[in-house]
């Protein structure tokens, strides 16, 4: 299931990892520039609580993070209900981060 979205930047391009297509992997280490995290205000499965940790954590680490939360949706709400409002926004809103991030 698609909920989140990230780029990872920037990797050596030099290791096997990286000449692998694998840039998560790098031997140099990788910094998470970014991640969209589509969520569901009735989601029980990934507690407020830990998103916002997970937010505040990602962004003390030099990250850069969105939450977008969705009112009524509930965990894995793209297949759950995959023709409500909150799947449709959330479908829009991750075209247009792959649209930012593609340049």
């Amino acid at each position: 299931m698609l909920n989140s979205m990230s780029r990872v930047l920037p990797c050596c391009r030099t290791c096997a990892s990286c000449k692998a297509g694998l840039e998560q992997y790098c031997e140099g280490g990788f910094v998470g520039t970014y991640n969209a995290y589509e969520k569901g205000t009735k989601d029980i499965a990934h507690p407020r609580a830990d998103l916002d940790r997970f937010v505040a954590a990602y962004r003390k680490a030099g990250g850069q993070v969105e939450l977008e939360l969705y009112e009524g949706e509930t965990e894995g709400f793209f297949t759950k209900n995959p023709n409500s409002e909150g799947t449709r926004q959330a479908i829009a809103r991750i075209i247009e981060f792959v649209h930012k991030q593609l340049g």
